[in-house]
């Protein structure tokens, strides 16, 4: 009878060491999974006239630029859209949203992670009896961890600063179409059957 308690307390606790990582996975992961699923762009317009707009990028054609100001995804509709024709555009800029905070946390955990993990296997302590050894190769990580997360952050800033897309169009057509064509590759990771 002891010997079933005590199994049913096993598989209790491991069902709750089971929760607290399924919730630790959750809150660390999900960010960049949810990240991954939306395609959320942000679009800032300069026009020839001098007059500039910004929103969320839903949609591009042979001629038009379409645009809105509540949240959209590209390629889905939304019920304020504003257009602008190709001949009307001076210089466009795109980039996802979120791309500069994304790779920043990104590089930062990826660069914390590595380096303490680095920082730990790194550490030769001098005597293996001392039961704080174990203290110091983690006092070790952590500043390795720090160091090298600040560093991966850095990086992940500079990429996420450079995934904004600048096009100098001056209302030309052939400038238009080269947009177009980098913006949907962008997008879409190569041409969709259906673009022209």
């Amino acid at each position: 009878m002891l010997i079933l308690l005590n199994t049913g307390f096993l598989n209790a606790q491991d069902s709750v060491k089971s929760v607290k990582h399924t919730t630790i996975s959750r809150y660390l992961f999900t960010p960049f999974l949810f990240a991954k699923k939306k395609a959320l762009y942000k679009i800032q317009l300069q026009e020839m006239s001098g007059n500039t707009a910004e929103g969320f990028f839903t949609n591009i054609t042979d001629d038009e630029v379409f645009y809105s100001r509540e949240k959209t995804e590209f390629g889905s509709s939304a019920t304020s859209v504003k257009k602008v024709n190709y001949a009307d555009l001076d210089v466009v800029e795109v980039q996802k949203k979120d791309a500069v905070a994304i790779s920043t946390l990104t590089g930062f955990g990826v660069g914390a992670f590595v380096s303490s993990v680095f920082g730990y296997l790194s550490y030769s302590g001098n005597s293996s009896d001392n039961p704080l050894e174990g203290l110091a190769a983690f006092d070790k990580a952590g500043k390795f961890g720090l160091y090298g997360g600040i560093a991966g952050g850095i990086i992940g800033l500079a990429i996420g600063i450079a995934s904004k897309q600048t096009f100098t169009l001056g209302g030309k057509k052939e400038n238009y179409k080269q947009m177009k064509f980098d913006v949907l590759e962008k997008i879409y990771g190569s041409q969709p059957a259906t673009a022209n």
